[in-house]
């Protein structure tokens, strides 16, 4: 997926940027943007009701995250290494 966004990106500009979509999530991986799946495939969260559309869970207890066979080497050993 091609995403029109200033590059290389750091963390004060993502936020803005992640904030303004509509539609989409987004990471930062060595300052490029990579496109993220739509949700946590499950998560727990203890106390109110998370808003639809919301970036954040403000309690999580478990979250659930199936690792596609395409990102396995960045999320499982990249991302954990730094």
């Amino acid at each position: 997926m091609s995403i029109s966004a200033p590059k290389p990106m750091d963390l004060p500009a993502f936020l803005p940027f992640a904030e303004r979509r509509e539609r989409g999530r987004f990471e930062i991986w060595r300052s490029e943007l990579v496109a993220m799946a739509p949700e946590p495939d499950a998560l727990v969260n203890c106390g109110e009701k998370i808003p639809t559309g919301s970036m954040l869970a403000p309690a999580p207890v478990v979250v659930v995250e199936v690792v596609s066979p395409s990102s396995l080497k960045r999320d499982t050993g990249l991302k954990v290494d730094g």
